[in-house]
């Protein structure tokens, strides 16, 4: 096994791949502020263009850190991002509201205004998240292609045996069985979440089965097919090894017919395919890997959970 990442390259690693999301909740943030110069120009804290840039600078490192100690809560950053913006668009409003406020004679002290925004922002936060999920479980996305392309020092030999399931195998966790009379064998691997009573990490094996359709050196085609929500759903790979100097740059291309709305947000914000593929290049070199989805899947909200849940038992 080679030396393990130090901290920095996690930190590295998890910012890089996570940069859609990151550079996805500024950009709702900045425009909620944008939008409250609408409602009231006059008023609106964000007619200074020096408050927008302090407002930049401010979320991008609560995202960013969030990112660093959460990477998997993607969907906690993204909601509490479309929150705050829609707080934001009502500034002018708060303004208003806490200035006329009657209380300690001509209005309310900075701590008691700070305190009811960010409970309003929390409050609105929690609405946000339970509508973003449950929205997007119920819009089906359709068949969707999504592309991958990561850059390995390996040569292509080596990617294919990491990344390609491959019968009788077994590579980072995810282990491949004997191959039928029909060509297809099971894929199985271990994925480390929060439980829903509990939030103490549990592991799930998850599986489908996998047939490689057509293939040579440096291409190949193929099928999985799994059970989402009670139904079969098949989906096709395209992959393309291509030599690059000494290693090999792996292009991916998956059409799945079974994504909705919420796991499409998710692949693509999180980069997921090429983590993915990261967690078992590293595996297959001894590579102690950075990959996010090698670590257990906490988010800020299960955290707190977590924490509250320990406290009411002891």
């Amino acid at each position: 096994m080679l030396p393990k990442p130090s901290l920095l390259q996690h930190v590295i690693y998890r910012v890089f791949r996570l940069r859609r999301l990151i550079a996805t909740s500024v950009l709702i943030v900045m425009a909620g502020a944008a939008l409250s110069l609408g409602v009231s120009p006059q008023i609106s804290f964000f007619a200074d263009p020096a408050n927008l840039l302090v407002l930049m600078i401010c979320w991008s490192a609560i995202i960013t850190g969030s990112a660093i100690a959460f990477p998997a809560g993607w969907i906690d950053a993204l909601t509490a991002s479309i929150a705050f913006a829609l707080l934001l668009v009502a500034t002018p409003y708060f303004q208003i509201a806490l200035m006329a406020a009657p209380w300690t004679g001509g209005g309310i002290s900075e701590r008691l205004a700070v305190l009811l925004v960010f409970l309003a922002w929390f409050m609105l936060w929690l609405l946000v998240m339970a509508v973003f999920i449950w929205a997007g479980q119920s819009l089906p996305f359709g068949k969707r292609r999504h592309y991958t392309r990561l850059t390995s020092d390996l040569p292509p030999d080596d990617v294919r045996r990491a990344l390609c399931p491959l019968p009788d195998t077994t590579v980072g966790g995810r282990v491949c069985g004997p191959e039928g009379a029909d060509g297809f064998f099971k894929v199985s691997y271990t994925v480390a979440d929060p439980g829903q009573h509990s939030f103490e990490i549990v592991k799930k094996v998850q599986s489908y089965r996998f047939r490689v359709l057509q293939e040579d050196r440096h291409t190949r085609q193929s099928e999985a097919i799994l059970t989402v929500d009670g139904r079969k759903t098949r989906s096709e790979m395209f992959e393309r090894l291509e030599p690059s100097g000494k290693g090999t740059v792996y292009h991916l291309v998956e059409l799945h017919d079974h994504f909705n709305l919420l796991t499409a947000i998710g692949f693509w914000i999180n980069d997921f395919g090429a983590d993915h593929a990261r967690a078992y290049l590293d595996a297959a070199t001894g590579r102690a890997t950075t990959a996010i989805f090698s670590r257990p899947g906490w988010s800020p909200i299960t955290a707190v959970a977590r924490a509250l849940s320990r406290a009411g038992q002891s």
